[in-house]
């Protein structure tokens, strides 16, 4: 009994900036598994039987959610712990009407674009959501996560104002984008840059002569 008290929390992740958010709030008293493996697009990845095994397992799932992981949340609606919550960040992050479409992701397809952890603005309300959602699953390292938040968040700021810096170098009327997978949408808007087209379909399939 006295070793379950203090098992480490078993938080599931899906995409990788996820995972990082997730163990940099969490630090030493959480376990992390990522089920979706470094460069392997998120929009078509299918969860794997062995995916299903990790599911079970989780105290806690964080998805970014804005319907990035739609076939690993149905999974994990299907064989998680009745008590396992599911996290989903975006969700949380911004209000429906604040969620964007574009090129790769339009309005009429229903789909927003997920992409918000590039704005560093909204990184840091998901860490203050990891790091609230942990607290209440685990009150006694409520300090720990406390601090690593601090710690992160720090670490934030400083990106992003580096990132402002970074585009000043830019002349204004030279501040446009035109990117591959168009996951730019929430960081344009916020570091004064304006994404003008991306190459690749809506479909997620490889461009083609017109791209």
């Amino acid at each position: 009994f006295a070793s379950e008290l203090h098992r480490k929390l078993h938080i599931v992740t899906t995409v990788s900036p996820i995972t990082n958010i997730v163990r940099n709030i969490g630090g030493i008293h959480v376990t992390v598994t990522g089920i979706v493996p470094d460069g392997i697009d998120s929009h078509t990845f299918e969860p794997i039987p062995s995916d299903a095994k990790i599911l079970q397992t989780a105290d806690i799932i964080v998805v970014n959610g804005l319907d990035l992981e739609l076939p690993t949340l149905k999974l994990a609606e299907k064989v998680k712990k009745t008590e396992t919550p599911i996290l989903q960040l975006g969700n949380h992050a911004l209000e429906k009407e604040d969620w964007q479409y574009d090129f790769s992701f339009p309005r009429e397809q229903g789909h927003p674009n997920p992409h918000l952890w590039l704005n560093i603005e909204l990184v840091m309300r998901y860490a203050e959501i990891i790091k609230n959602q942990l607290i209440a699953l685990d009150p006694s390292n409520k300090e720990h996560y406390l601090s690593n938040t601090a710690i992160y968040l720090a670490k934030l700021k400083k990106l992003d104002q580096a990132i402002f810096d970074c585009v000043e170098t830019i002349p204004q009327n030279h501040r446009q984008l035109v990117t591959y997978h168009d996951s730019f949408a929430y960081f344009a808007p916020r570091y004064g840059m304006t994404v003008i087209a991306a190459v690749q379909p809506s479909n997620f399939s490889e461009p083609g002569p017109q791209e």
